[in-house]
């Protein structure tokens, strides 16, 4: 019996613009805001009040990546980006949920973006290709991990070099396959560095709040559709805060 083929795919927006973009040096909060404006009215307050709930915990089951362009200037509190245009990558296992940011943004002849108006110049969707259980990823936004000790609610941010960190991204994935599937994973699911450095750590401060996040490369196996869940998704926690957007890379660019 041939084994179902599986395909994880992302939204890649183009925006295009004629004086130098210039956003917050952290700018996450800026870009969810940008997205929930930009969705359809209604979708946007379902997941931003309610969103998909596990245990009493909520998932937005959507993430996005930090702009790439060219930066002009980047200071302790700016960053400018320069013409003509940036790129961003958004994802979300929810088809009607992407087909719906994505007519929603194209609906509009322009876009406000921290005050500066920007414009859609390209629209497209990208095709990954799951064609085995085990493939290595390289983080679009970085990751995101951490344990709250009981009765405390301060967050203790783990690291690609403490194992609780994969254990984390585990149970954390399961959860989420749960939410789209509607059952439980039960085959095992390995997570392990192929790249991480300590220059890979991350300080972003988002609403108030320092986090401590780590991008690199990373070999998960599982069954396809759990890697289709990661890549949909996104690893770990606060994605749709733009943390742990992931990408698969093609054997010949990681050989």
């Amino acid at each position: 019996m041939t084994e179902r083929t599986y395909k994880s795919y992302k939204l890649k927006f183009k925006f295009s613009f004629d004086q130098p973009l210039s956003l917050p040096k952290y700018y996450n909060s800026v870009l969810q805001g940008f997205f929930y404006k930009n969705m359809d009215p209604i979708l946007a307050s379902i997941l931003h009040e309610v969103g998909f709930v596990y245990n009493h915990r909520k998932f937005k089951l959507f993430t996005f990546s930090k702009i790439f362009g060219k930066i002009k200037e980047k200071n302790e509190n700016n960053i400018l980006f320069h013409p003509p245009n940036v790129h961003v990558y958004f994802s979300t296992p929810i088809t009607t949920h992407m087909k719906s940011i994505a007519m929603s943004l194209l609906k509009k002849e322009r876009l406000l973006m921290h005050k500066q108006y920007v414009f859609l110049s390209e629209v497209e969707v990208l095709e990954e290709e799951i064609e085995s259980e085990e493939i290595t990823v390289v983080c679009l936004s970085p990751i995101v991990v951490y344990r709250t000790p009981e009765g405390s609610r301060r967050h203790i941010y783990l690291s690609p070099f403490e194992e609780q960190f994969y254990a984390m991204l585990k149970s954390n994935l399961m959860k989420k396959y749960e939410l789209v599937y509607g059952k439980r994973y039960t085959e095992d699911i390995e997570i392990a560095p192929v790249n991480t450095n300590r220059i890979y750590k991350k300080k972003i401060v988002f609403k108030g709040t320092l986090i401590t996040a780590w991008e690199g490369l990373f070999k998960i196996k599982a069954k396809r559709d759990m890697l289709k869940v990661g890549l949909e998704c996104g690893l770990g926690v606060k994605n749709s805060a733009g943390f742990g957007c992931i990408a698969k890379i093609r054997k010949k660019e990681h050989a």
